[in-house]
């Protein structure tokens, strides 16, 4: 079943590169239509805990050049979209997953 109201890559969003972080674990993401149009996402600090299946990440959102402090609403249209980009990644395989627990 498609849910017409997730977020799509390609269509409301899109991952771009990000050079402005030396965090191979920060994603950057502008948002193409919708209320949250012409804003960037900057996902940072993302992790995912087995245990008590909680995904915590930081997000800085960027809006005509200037830092922007996400409400409510735009912190769950984040995670729809981290959650978007999560499942594909997985779905055709260029997710890396790093269990920081077994990295010495």
């Amino acid at each position: 079943m498609i849910d017409i109201n997730k977020p799509l890559e390609g269509v409301d969003y899109t991952v771009v590169p990000i050079s402005f972080i030396k965090d191979e674990n920060a994603w950057q993401v502008q948002i193409l239509r919708g209320l949250y149009a012409d804003s960037y996402f900057v996902f940072t600090g993302i992790e995912y805990n087995g245990k008590t299946r909680n995904l915590r990440f930081k997000l800085d959102v960027v809006k005509d050049q200037a830092l922007v402090r996400p409400d409510p609403d735009m912190q769950d249209y984040a995670f729809d979209v981290l959650n978007d980009i999560i499942h594909r990644g997985i779905a055709d395989g260029s997710l890396v997953i790093n269990d920081k627990d077994s990295s010495n």
